[in-house]
């Protein structure tokens, strides 16, 4: 297929943006998802019931808040660190979506502060080592490199659900994780609009 009609073809399914990528993907020399296809998929170990899957995705948007916050303490850029308390206030918005969830899946549902005890991991969303993360990332020294920091792990949250679903059977999990996964574009989506907006 000439390139300008797969361009026109895609651009009829609602993509904006349309490149073609001379040589194929044996030309491409930008950035590339690394490591290994089971990368985070521990964060997921063990779970045997949608309630389960509740409290480990509980578990991670703790872990991401947390690490907002710490970046957000840890920057010297007062729009970088604004950004991160804002992120974190999206990760508290969904833990309380993800604690919802739990308690209409479970009658007799623990309180709030027992549940977030019980939903500790060292894990953050996309299922990487919190303290790891911290530990390797620079200190963001501008907003436009929060908010690509802030993406690439909303990509990475997106992609680890969307590999874990590929294990799950039982259609109650599959919803859920499919509803986790939906989150996790609607963030991408509002960072791509701050990421629009910061000129």
């Amino acid at each position: 297929m000439r390139s300008r009609a797969a361009a026109q073809l895609l651009e009829g399914q609602g993509f904006k943006k349309v490149y073609n990528l001379k040589g194929g993907m044996q030309a491409w020399d930008g950035a590339a998802a690394i490591g290994p296809p089971n990368m985070g998929l521990i964060a997921f170990s063990g779970v045997a019931s949608p309630i389960d899957l509740t409290k480990r995705a509980y578990a991670m948007e703790q872990g991401l808040r947390q690490y907002y916050i710490t970046m957000a303490d840890r920057t010297e850029d007062r729009d970088a660190a604004d950004l991160f308390k804002q992120l974190a206030g999206y990760e508290d918005r969904h833990m309380d979506r993800i604690y919802e969830l739990y308690r209409s899946l479970e009658q007799e549902a623990t309180e709030r502060a027992e549940f977030a005890r019980e939903a500790v991991l060292p894990y953050m969303e996309g299922g990487v080592d919190v303290e790891t993360f911290l530990a390797a990332q620079p200190n963001p020294d501008s907003l436009t490199a929060a908010l690509e920091l802030a993406q690439s792990i909303e990509v990475q949250a997106l992609d680890l659900y969307l590999r874990f679903v590929r294990q799950l059977t039982e259609k109650e999990g599959r919803a859920i994780v499919f509803s986790l996964a939906e989150d996790e574009k609607a963030h991408l989506v509002r960072l791509a609009e701050l990421m629009g907006g910061k000129a």
